[in-house]
């Protein structure tokens, strides 16, 4: 209840995924209709591994609001994509996430970031990138 009540994520981590998956869906599609779930799922989580290893967010904060994000059921889609495209003042990968959620409903295949998004967004401006970092 006081996930639906604050927009806060669903902590069950004694629930299997299926059986959470289900529980997000069906609170979501009552709340703001079936359209919602067609739009955005909490299946689409899995999108939110575009924010990963991103040198502009070494807390990785946009990829942590994302997760937490899809995992509020009370919370209607159009402020979950707000939180997440607010995540950082300049967010490139927001784009890469919505082809991302786009791709997951309409194939049934992986979602390769390099084959659609770039990895420059994640690189440091001015960086010079080679190859596997050195550790000294």
């Amino acid at each position: 209840m006081e996930s639906i009540r604050f927009s806060r994520p669903l902590h069950c981590d004694t629930m299997e995924l299926r059986s959470k998956i289900t529980i997000i869906d069906c609170i979501q599609s009552e709340m703001y209709g079936f359209a919602q779930l067609s739009a955005l799922n909490f299946t689409d989580v899995t999108c939110c591994d575009v924010f990963a290893d991103n040198d502009n967010d070494a807390e990785s904060e946009c990829e942590n609001v994302c997760v937490a994000v899809m995992q509020m059921a009370g919370l209607r889609n159009d402020r979950k994509l707000r939180k997440i495209k607010t995540c950082m003042k300049r967010n490139p990968l927001y784009r890469c996430f919505l082809r991302c959620v786009q791709w997951n409903h309409e194939s049934s295949a992986a979602f390769v970031f390099e084959e659609h998004c770039s990895w420059r967004n994640k690189m440091l401006p001015g960086k010079l990138y080679l190859g596997d970092e050195l550790r000294v």
